[in-house]
Formats: C-alpha cells, structure tokens, sequence
C-alpha cells in the first residue's frame, strides 16, 4: 500500500552515501570548529525551512540553497503579483492553512510575521440530484456524519490488521453505517475527496487532522510566509540562495570526507552535509544522479540507494490538485457564504470544479476559485482557456 502525499510532496533527508556517521567538522584548535558547510537542494518551502533552521546557528552551519529555477525560488508557493492582485487572487500555488493541525508551525508563522490570515467563512452544501441547498448547519452536520463513517472505517481496518484502500475500506462500512444523512450525499462526496477517493491512499496513515481543517487562507499571498523565512525575523540572517542551479548529481569523496554537488552548468559546490527536499517527481525521473553511475546496473533509479528506489517508486505516491481563478463584472452569488460545495454526481466528474470558494469576501472582487483534484486534475492541464471557460461555467452556475 502506498501513502498518498498530496499536492506538496517534497523528499526531506540527508544525503549519505558512504554510510557513514555523521561527518565531524574541521578542527581547527581545542574548543573551537569551524561551522559545517551545509547545501540544501531544492528551494520550496521544506528546503527553506531546513535552511532557515541550520541559519539560525550560524556558528555551526554555513548555509546555501539551490535552486533550479532561474526567476523564483518557493516551489508550489507562487503568488503571481500581476494586475493588481491583492494576494490570494494571484495565488497559483498554495492558498490555505490547515487550522485542524495542533501547534500548525505555518499559522504560528504568520502570527509572527503579522500576516493576514482569514477564514474561508461558511460553507453551502448543493445536492442538485435532490434539488436541495443545505444550509451551514446542515452542512457541517453532514461533514460530522461523513468523518464519522470513515473513522470507523479506518479503525475496523486497523483492529483487523489488514492496511487496505482507504476508499475500498469506506465503501464497505458505508452500507452500515446508521445515519440521517442522504447516503446518495454521502456516497458522492467521499467520490470526490482527494485522499477519501484516491485507491492509492493507504488505511493505516489516513490523518484525519491532517486532510481536512484546511479552513485558513493567506490574504495577501501565500508567498509572504516563504518570504519571511528567507529574509529572516528580527535578528536572522537571510538565507544564501543561487538560482538557476539545476543539480546533476551529488557524490562523497572519501578522501576529502565531502559531498560535492555537480550542477548542469558543470558548476561543483562542497559540503559537509547536503538536505534534499526536492518533488518526489524529480526523483522518479532520476533527473538527480546519487554516487557514480554503476555500469550494467538497473537495480536502482539514478543510483539511487535501494532502499530509497523501493520507497520512491512503490511507498510514495502523488496526487493531483489544480485550482481555476475567475472574475467576473459583478457578484452574483450569495456574498456572504464562503465556500460552495457539492457531491460528485458520476465518477466522470469527480473532483471537477465541485467546490468553489468566494474570495469576494476576501479581496472585494467579484473572483471565484474553483477546484480541480484527483485525476481529472491532470486532464484538467490540457485543456484550452476556452474549455475551461465554459465548463467552469456550467459547474457553478449549478451551485446557483
């Protein structure tokens, strides 16, 4: 059974290819060491984080990022400041904060940084099928009652011993479950959840904590948290980040005890510990080489150590999410709801546009933002503006 990671899988570990002890620091006279030098590969938000971490001492680690794109560091977090967007309404990336996560490091970050955080507000169920809108009480009602029956789904898979697909294990307690909630409801919203429904997604690590409570949003722009972890708060040094360095392969010299990082650029940089927190793609691809190529070899994805070619090609998995932002002349839908939701009413359409959130109330601009997940989300790429135009369309306006 794979975990499914979603959205921001990100490999975050060190390097350590001679399998060896943690590599001690350069001695330079009793009492005193020279700080070790420190490359962390990959400039999203987990690189940057390790990054800032290991700033933060500078007497023990001198700290660089690489990372491979030549305009921008942030990985997923991208706020494209355009036409006059406030934040979250150019925010193509990352847009929410999960409040349901206990000591949430993100939201404690922005409270730090005296960034706007907001809630998504009210949520309208829609059952078009039943010609119904439930109110916000109802609502949250029948998101109780759906976490309800996937709990005690996962608990009868892990009382059994048997880690399962998180959606086969639902489907099954689902006929039993008691409830007054519209199983049809039910039934189609577990469809189109992007963990709930996604047969990759194991029983065992369903955190519930974890993939619902993403009830926060980022006013002006997720793209401010990642930019004060690099500039630093109060007395922090800014963290050292060369772009434009597209990583090749990473050794370990025996004789030096260092790891020297090539880049396409046929640049080499050394250092005593290197962090990769790169997307588990990258990995997949082999795009980064680990120790000498081996020749006549096929055991292993770029050289990759057996250990981590298992757990990248068959422990790891990735879902899809992709988000659609449109304007319009004026609002014509209720202002005052935050997010507009509704079941999946065929498994062709499941995870299309069937939740809309009102950034009306957030940027004063008659914007919606729908969202795509699972994998209609990778189809949902090759369409054409005006495809997407006229579906979008045709799913809101159902909500309507």
């Amino acid at each position: 059974m794979r975990t499914c990671m979603v959205l921001h899988v990100l490999l975050l570990g060190l390097v350590n290819l001679a399998k060896t002890s943690a590599t001690p620091a350069v001695k330079v006279s009793p009492g005193l060491e020279t700080p070790k030098d420190v490359v962390v590969v990959g400039g999203g938000l987990a690189g940057m984080a390790a990054a800032r971490k290991l700033s933060n001492s500078p007497d023990k680690f001198s700290v660089k990022v690489l990372e491979a794109r030549k305009e921008r560091y942030g990985g997923r977090v991208y706020t494209k400041r355009e036409y006059g967007v406030r934040g979250v309404d150019g925010d193509l990336g990352s847009s929410f904060l999960n409040s349901g996560v206990p000591n949430n490091p993100l939201l404690e970050l922005t409270k730090t940084l005296e960034i706007a955080v907001e809630s998504t507000g009210s949520l309208q169920l829609h059952a078009p099928g039943l010609n119904k809108v439930y109110t916000a009480e109802e609502t949250k009602h029948i998101f109780s009652e759906l976490l309800t029956v996937v709990q005690m789904a996962v608990e009868k898979a892990k009382r059994n011993g048997n880690d399962r697909p998180l959606p086969e294990a639902i489907k099954e307690e689902l006929p039993l479950f008691k409830t007054d909630v519209d199983k049809t409801v039910l039934a189609g919203l577990l469809s189109s959840h992007y963990v709930l429904s996604d047969k990759d997604s194991s029983t065992y690590m369903f955190n519930p904590k974890k993939d619902f409570g993403w009830d926060k949003v980022v006013v002006d722009g997720f793209d401010q948290i990642i930019d004060g972890i690099v500039s630093g708060i109060d007395a922090e040094f800014p963290i050292v980040i060369e772009l434009q360095a597209i990583v090749r392969q990473i050794t370990f010299d025996k004789k030096t005890n260092k790891y020297k990082i090539r880049t396409f650029d046929r640049q080499q940089h050394e250092a005593d510990i290197v962090i990769v927190a790169v997307p588990l793609g990258i990995l997949r691809k082999g795009e980064i080489v680990f120790g000498e190529p081996q020749k006549n070899s096929s055991s292993s994805v770029a050289n990759m150590p057996q250990k981590w070619h298992d757990t990248v090609r068959n422990k790891l998995g990735i879902s899809y999410s992709n988000k659609v932002l449109v304007e319009f002349d004026e609002a014509f839908w209720p202002t005052d709801v935050g997010v507009f939701t509704r079941p999946a009413e065929s498994e062709e359409e499941a995870g299309l546009l069937q939740t809309w959130f009102n950034l009306h109330q957030l940027v004063n601009k008659p914007i919606l933002m729908g969202s795509i997940v699972g994998p209609i989300a990778k189809t949902f790429e090759s369409w054409s503006d005006d495809e997407v135009k006229v579906k979008g369309r045709e799913l809101f306006y159902i909500l309507t």
